[in-house]
């Protein structure tokens, strides 16, 4: 853990049993890859700490909102948390799973034929250990397995931007993993917003470890500034040998890997319960 001006986890947490305490509506939002699942080689190969998943599960049936913020599609997200109570906003923003229906951000199906040209023209070109992941909205080139990362992006990242703007899309770099989306104004910062709209959150935490939760770390410190979540609201990074430095720069306080999350997110589950 890492204390930013006094701000600790077990702070964030106390803060936020006192909010519930009080009848606020309080919400947690977390990332999934990286912050409740341990970063593996391809992404069907990660799996959420159960320990997370308990804790998860725990919450949502006390506080307002309990949700997964992730890059991954929003039915791939609802399958590899396995939770149906909490709600999955997916593709960075662009859509979101609940109860069992999703719903698309306007626009955002547009975009198709131009991911299917950028999958065309990068999939005989593919490294051996890298992978094209389609996920309807938006695209993700992993290479976490390949044997020369560093090669991997010198030559794809031109590619893919040259790409990008011959077909009018977006591209953005995460974890040894390129991502290739519509060119709306959409990220996590949007899709975070839209959730404490939605629910009427007046707490919120959000839990992030890559450079695509920057734009939500960023918001929470819009929300605190402007008063949209009245009482509270904070980002949280699970830190490890590999967390970029803007995400470091951004976040408020900082847990050490998905075992750091693990602890806050079971010390929150058992403090709410408890209250």
């Amino acid at each position: 853990m890492n204390d930013r001006d006094g701000v600790t986890a077990e702070a964030i947490a106390a803060r936020l049993v006192g909010a519930h305490r009080a009848g606020e509506r309080v919400g947690v939002i977390t990332d999934i890859d990286g912050t409740i699942s341990r970063i593996a080689p391809s992404p069907d190969a990660a799996i959420v700490d159960p320990i997370c998943r308990a804790a998860l599960a725990s919450l949502s049936g006390r506080l307002t909102l309990v949700a997964a913020l992730t890059g991954r599609a929003a039915l791939d997200a609802h399958r590899k948390v396995g939770l149906d109570a909490l709600v999955y906003v997916g593709n960075h923003g662009y859509e979101c799973w609940t109860a069992g229906t999703i719903a698309y951000i306007p626009g955002a199906n547009a975009a198709r034929p131009a991911l299917q040209r950028v999958i065309a023209a990068i999939a005989p070109l593919l490294l051996p250990g890298m992978l094209i992941e389609d996920k309807g909205a938006t695209l993700s080139i992993h290479y976490r397995a390949a044997v020369d990362s560093t090669a991997v992006e010198s030559m794809f990242a031109p590619l893919i931007a040259r790409l990008c703007r011959e077909n009018g899309l977006s591209q953005f770099a995460g974890r040894k993993v390129f991502e290739v989306r519509p060119a709306l104004q959409v990220d996590k910062g949007t899709g975070l917003s839209a959730l404490v709209e939605d629910y009427a959150l007046t707490a919120c935490v959000f839990l992030g470890d890559d450079v695509t939760d920057v734009d939500a770390m960023r918001v929470t410190a819009h929300l605190r500034a402007d008063s949209r979540c009245e009482s509270y609201a904070i980002g949280v990074t699970a830190a490890d040998g590999e967390t970029p430095a803007s995400v470091l720069a951004s976040a408020d306080t900082l847990v050490v890997g998905v075992e750091g999350v693990a602890d806050w997110l079971t010390d929150l589950s058992q403090a709410i319960s408890a209250s």
